[in-house]
Protein backbone atom coordinates (compact mmCIF):
# COMPACT_ATOMS: atom_id res chain seq x y z
CA UNK A 1 0.00 0.00 0.00
CA UNK A 2 1.30 3.24 -1.28
CA UNK A 3 1.37 6.34 2.04
CA UNK A 4 -0.05 9.13 0.84
CA UNK A 5 2.19 12.33 0.11
CA UNK A 6 0.14 14.56 3.61
CA UNK A 7 1.22 11.75 5.92
CA UNK A 8 4.91 11.55 4.38
CA UNK A 9 4.68 15.22 4.64
CA UNK A 10 2.91 14.93 8.77
CA UNK A 11 5.67 12.46 9.65
CA UNK A 12 8.54 14.11 8.26
CA UNK A 13 7.68 17.58 9.81
CA UNK A 14 7.15 16.09 13.05
CA UNK A 15 10.47 14.61 12.86
CA UNK A 16 11.94 18.30 11.79
CA UNK A 17 10.09 20.20 13.98
CA UNK A 18 11.22 18.07 17.13
CA UNK A 19 14.78 18.54 15.99
CA UNK A 20 14.69 21.85 14.94
CA UNK A 21 12.91 23.16 17.65
CA UNK A 22 15.87 21.35 20.32
CA UNK A 23 18.86 21.99 18.41
CA UNK A 24 19.37 25.57 19.52
CA UNK A 25 19.20 24.81 22.86
CA UNK A 26 21.02 21.15 22.91
CA UNK A 27 23.90 22.74 21.06
CA UNK A 28 24.37 25.89 23.33
CA UNK A 29 24.36 23.80 26.49
CA UNK A 30 26.93 21.81 25.17
CA UNK A 31 29.13 24.77 23.54
CA UNK A 32 28.81 26.60 26.46
CA UNK A 33 31.58 25.95 29.32
CA UNK A 34 30.48 23.36 32.11
CA UNK A 35 31.51 24.92 34.54
CA UNK A 36 33.38 28.60 35.53
CA UNK A 37 37.52 28.25 36.38
CA UNK A 38 37.33 31.08 38.21
CA UNK A 39 36.97 33.63 35.88
CA UNK A 40 34.40 36.35 36.60
CA UNK A 41 35.38 37.48 32.75
CA UNK A 42 31.93 37.73 30.56
CA UNK A 43 32.27 36.59 27.01
CA UNK A 44 31.75 39.43 24.92
CA UNK A 45 28.84 38.33 23.50
CA UNK A 46 27.41 38.13 27.18
CA UNK A 47 25.06 41.46 27.26
CA UNK A 48 21.39 42.19 27.26
CA UNK A 49 20.36 42.46 23.57
CA UNK A 50 22.85 40.30 21.78
CA UNK A 51 21.15 38.15 19.29
CA UNK A 52 22.21 36.08 16.25
CA UNK A 53 19.87 34.74 13.15
CA UNK A 54 20.44 31.88 11.48
CA UNK A 55 18.92 30.85 8.19
CA UNK A 56 18.77 28.00 5.89
CA UNK A 57 16.78 26.00 3.52
CA UNK A 58 16.91 22.45 1.99
CA UNK A 59 15.29 19.40 1.67
CA UNK A 60 14.41 16.20 3.83
CA UNK A 61 13.07 13.18 1.92
CA UNK A 62 11.50 15.16 -0.57
CA UNK A 63 10.05 17.79 1.54
CA UNK A 64 11.43 21.60 1.09
CA UNK A 65 11.94 23.15 4.52
CA UNK A 66 12.82 26.32 5.47
CA UNK A 67 14.51 27.36 9.28
CA UNK A 68 15.09 30.30 11.17
CA UNK A 69 16.41 30.25 14.76
CA UNK A 70 17.06 32.87 16.77
CA UNK A 71 19.31 33.11 19.71
CA UNK A 72 18.51 36.19 22.06
CA UNK A 73 19.90 37.80 25.07
CA UNK A 74 17.17 39.42 27.65
CA UNK A 75 19.70 39.39 30.85
CA UNK A 76 22.69 38.97 32.45
CA UNK A 77 24.21 38.46 35.81
CA UNK A 78 27.58 38.02 37.33
CA UNK A 79 28.12 34.39 35.55
CA UNK A 80 25.23 34.00 33.19
CA UNK A 81 23.21 34.76 30.48
CA UNK A 82 19.44 34.19 29.98
CA UNK A 83 19.13 33.04 26.12
CA UNK A 84 15.67 33.34 24.52
CA UNK A 85 15.65 30.66 21.51
CA UNK A 86 13.33 31.26 18.77
CA UNK A 87 12.85 28.49 15.87
CA UNK A 88 10.78 29.03 12.68
CA UNK A 89 10.26 25.52 10.74
CA UNK A 90 8.48 25.86 7.41
CA UNK A 91 7.59 23.04 5.43
CA UNK A 92 6.76 22.92 2.06
CA UNK A 93 4.46 26.14 1.33
CA UNK A 94 2.99 25.21 5.09
CA UNK A 95 1.95 27.34 8.22
CA UNK A 96 5.04 28.06 10.05
CA UNK A 97 5.68 26.23 13.45
CA UNK A 98 7.40 28.61 15.95
CA UNK A 99 8.91 26.92 19.28
CA UNK A 100 10.22 29.08 22.04
CA UNK A 101 12.31 28.57 25.34
CA UNK A 102 14.65 30.13 27.58
CA UNK A 103 17.93 28.93 28.99
CA UNK A 104 20.03 30.50 31.57
CA UNK A 105 23.94 29.76 30.50
CA UNK A 106 27.33 29.92 31.56
CA UNK A 107 28.56 33.55 30.53
CA UNK A 108 32.02 33.70 31.81
CA UNK A 109 35.21 32.39 30.53
CA UNK A 110 36.61 29.31 31.14
CA UNK A 111 39.01 26.98 29.13
CA UNK A 112 36.35 23.98 28.64
CA UNK A 113 38.68 20.37 27.17
CA UNK A 114 37.37 18.28 24.31
CA UNK A 115 34.80 15.71 25.65
CA UNK A 116 32.55 12.70 24.58
CA UNK A 117 29.01 11.42 26.26
CA UNK A 118 27.22 9.03 25.94
CA UNK A 119 23.98 9.13 27.45
CA UNK A 120 21.27 6.98 26.54
CA UNK A 121 22.14 6.21 23.23
CA UNK A 122 23.23 9.66 21.99
CA UNK A 123 26.77 10.60 21.28
CA UNK A 124 28.18 14.21 21.90
CA UNK A 125 31.65 14.49 20.32
CA UNK A 126 33.81 17.88 20.81
CA UNK A 127 36.61 18.84 18.57
CA UNK A 128 38.49 21.28 16.90
CA UNK A 129 38.25 22.51 13.36
CA UNK A 130 38.02 24.97 11.16
CA UNK A 131 35.36 26.02 8.89
CA UNK A 132 34.99 28.20 5.37
CA UNK A 133 32.63 31.03 5.88
CA UNK A 134 32.45 33.58 3.14
CA UNK A 135 36.08 32.71 1.80
CA UNK A 136 37.37 33.31 5.40
CA UNK A 137 38.70 30.51 7.19
CA UNK A 138 37.34 30.51 10.86
CA UNK A 139 38.69 28.42 13.73
CA UNK A 140 35.66 26.56 15.38
CA UNK A 141 35.06 24.18 18.06
CA UNK A 142 32.42 21.45 16.37
CA UNK A 143 30.05 20.17 18.88
CA UNK A 144 28.98 17.06 16.90
CA UNK A 145 25.39 15.47 18.22
CA UNK A 146 24.82 11.94 16.82
CA UNK A 147 21.89 9.92 17.04
CA UNK A 148 21.75 6.38 18.49
CA UNK A 149 22.44 3.94 17.00
CA UNK A 150 20.73 3.45 13.53
CA UNK A 151 19.41 6.75 14.61
CA UNK A 152 18.84 8.99 11.36
CA UNK A 153 19.37 12.74 12.93
CA UNK A 154 22.85 14.09 13.47
CA UNK A 155 23.67 17.71 14.32
CA UNK A 156 26.67 19.35 14.42
CA UNK A 157 27.43 23.19 15.72
CA UNK A 158 30.54 25.35 14.55
CA UNK A 159 31.11 27.20 17.53
CA UNK A 160 33.77 30.48 17.04
CA UNK A 161 37.05 29.15 19.45
CA UNK A 162 37.34 33.32 19.51
CA UNK A 163 33.87 33.73 21.14
CA UNK A 164 32.59 31.01 22.24
CA UNK A 165 29.47 31.61 20.21
CA UNK A 166 27.63 29.61 17.32
CA UNK A 167 28.31 30.56 13.59
CA UNK A 168 26.83 27.54 11.94
CA UNK A 169 24.77 24.33 12.58
CA UNK A 170 24.35 21.65 10.37
CA UNK A 171 21.65 18.95 10.43
CA UNK A 172 22.03 15.38 8.48
CA UNK A 173 19.28 13.47 8.20
CA UNK A 174 19.52 9.93 7.26
CA UNK A 175 21.53 9.56 4.03
CA UNK A 176 20.60 12.61 2.44
CA UNK A 177 21.91 16.33 1.73
CA UNK A 178 22.21 17.89 5.00
CA UNK A 179 20.45 21.56 5.63
CA UNK A 180 23.11 24.29 6.90
CA UNK A 181 22.10 26.87 9.27
CA UNK A 182 24.36 30.47 9.26
CA UNK A 183 24.50 33.16 10.83
CA UNK A 184 23.39 35.92 8.86
CA UNK A 185 22.69 38.90 11.41
CA UNK A 186 23.66 39.99 14.64
CA UNK A 187 25.63 42.10 17.02
CA UNK A 188 27.87 40.54 18.25
CA UNK A 189 30.82 41.81 17.15
CA UNK A 190 33.33 39.75 15.47
CA UNK A 191 30.67 37.35 14.85
CA UNK A 192 30.10 37.87 11.08
CA UNK A 193 33.72 37.24 8.85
Amino acid sequence: MRRSPFRRHIKVGAVVAVAASSVIAVTLVISAPLSSTGSDELYSWAFPGAYAEYLGSGTIQGVPISLNHTLGILRVNSTKAEFLIVTHETMDSGSPHVDRSIAWLPATISDNPPFLVNDGGVKVVRYVTNITLEGKVLPVIANSILGPSGGNLNITSYVSRDLHFPIEYVLSFGNGPPVTLRVVRTNIPGLLP
